[in-house]
């Protein structure tokens, strides 16, 4: 970030062909491993819940919005669709952070591995910093070190049985004397000024096994609850990355939640809604509610579990109807739709049905079922772009009514059949009056 009145860029034409290069290594290294590289948006909805880092605001209408400070949250959407292992290099945003080592904007590498245990992810890392720093890294041994055997050995003091005032009293020579300091604040600055600045010097040092406290959005050790399941990575004192063994847990983290909302009094800030509920908790975990909840697919009376909706007492808001345009008895030997996907064993009734991808019934919807008078009868052949055909158990008269989505034809059995979610099969669904009429009926 510059500013006066130098309109030229700091970095010159070596530096930006370098960065190029290591960001051409970079993908080179995911895409070596089959990690997919995703792109999420940087304007989000809400901030981020660290107390300690500052989201930056945006006016784009109404609402403020926030630029984001990772694309975590965005990310692990992505990975509870099923994305599989994804990584993404994006442009990151932190207000009230500037300094010697980076702007309020920077870049940032930040990646996901599906069934990867902790040391794994280290041993990943270090090889991409490895790569990354070339032959500044060549002679630099690798070290592994607990976050308590590193206080031991810096400070002498143990960070998870110390008592505050031997914490308070190792700070003292950095100036900090807020007696209404907490614990966590005492090791966070030891860890900042005393502890961190000596790791790394001559090797890649990892120091991992981080206080419960500190625990963010990782899991605990099971073998040690009082630690966390996280690690940072240092390189002559400074940070260069981090990584979590991800918490999985609902009723946890609405508990880590809880307590991030009790010490934001302490700070000045006071909010208006405390939320934390989708459409699945507001249905399944009601201690997650708080004073709102932030419904998605559920106000369209759709189940977020892939499940059939009743279940939860939900009625869909949306159906789609159709009709035969045309009825038609295959031969033995005959078949329909593009590239003889279905072959007539036997005389069999085929109806068509004047929707296609063009309107949102997606090619990959083959095999599902919708109703034709009453019965529900399968898709057969290849979806083209205006129609599909349905095997039918009879001749049908030709303008019989075909139920697509409704009358016990759930938009949930359609995206099992896609592989994909409900919520996908009906953003899909196209309203052009030229094609398709919509209807509202008791608004």
């Amino acid at each position: 970030m510059s500013g006066g009145g130098d309109w030229r860029p700091g970095a010159s034409r070596a530096l930006l062909e370098r960065r190029a290069a290591l960001l051409a290594c970079t993908r080179e290294f995911f895409a070596a491993r089959g990690v997919l590289e995703v792109d999420t948006p940087v304007v989000v909805n809400a901030p981020v819940s660290d107390v300690h880092i500052v989201s930056a605001t945006v006016q784009l209408g109404r609402a403020p919005a926030y630029l984001h400070t990772s694309p975590e949250y965005a990310m692990k959407r992505l990975l509870a669709a099923g994305s599989g292992d994804i990584y993404q290099v994006c442009h990151v945003v932190r207000g009230a952070e500037s300094g010697r080592l980076h702007n309020p904007e920077f870049t940032l590498i930040e990646w996901y591995r599906v069934g990867f245990p902790l040391a794994a992810l280290m041993d990943e890392v270090e090889a991409l910093v490895r790569l990354l720093l070339g032959p500044a890294a060549a002679h630099r041994a690798s070290e592994r070190i607990s976050y308590r055997d590193a206080f031991l050995r810096e400070l002498g003091l143990d960070p998870l049985t110390a008592p505050d005032e031997a914490l308070e009293e190792a700070a003292r020579p950095l100036g900090f004397t807020d007696r209404s300091a907490d614990r966590d604040a005492w090791l966070e600055l030891l860890m900042g000024s005393r502890v961190g600045p000596r790791l790394g010097r001559s090797a890649l040092t990892f120091v991992h096994g981080y206080p419960a406290s500190q625990a963010a959005l990782a899991r605990l050790d099971p073998e040690d609850p009082r630690t966390a399941r996280r690690f940072e990575l240092y390189c002559d004192g400074v940070e260069l990355a981090n990584g979590f063994h991800e918490l999985a847990s609902a009723a946890e983290q609405r508990e880590r939640f809880e307590r991030v909302l009790a010490t934001l009094p302490s700070l000045g800030i006071n909010p208006r809604f405390r939320h934390a509920a989708n459409s699945a908790a507001a249905l399944r975990l009601p201690s997650a509610r708080f004073d709102a909840a932030r419904c998605g697919v559920a106000l369209y009376g759709l189940s977020p579990f892939g499940e059939d909706p009743a279940v939860d007492g939900l009625e869909p808001a949306l159906s789609w109807h159709s009709y035969l345009a045309q009825v038609k008895q295959l031969q033995p030997g005959e078949s329909t739709g593009y590239g003889r996907r279905f072959v007539a064993e036997k005389p069999t009734w085929i109806g068509i049905v004047p929707v296609g991808y063009g309107d949102g019934f997606r090619r990959d919807l083959t095999g599902t079922e919708v109703r034709v008078g009453g019965e529900l009868r399968p898709v057969v052949g290849t979806v083209s772009m205006d129609a599909f055909a349905v095997e039918l158990e009879r001749e049908e008269p030709v303008g019989a009514p075909v139920t697509i989505i409704g009358q016990g034809v759930l938009a949930e059995a359609h995206a099992a059949v896609a592989g994909t979610i409900n919520y996908e099969v009906l953003t899909g669904v196209v309203s052009d009056p030229r094609r398709a009429r919509r209807v509202v009926v008791d608004a």
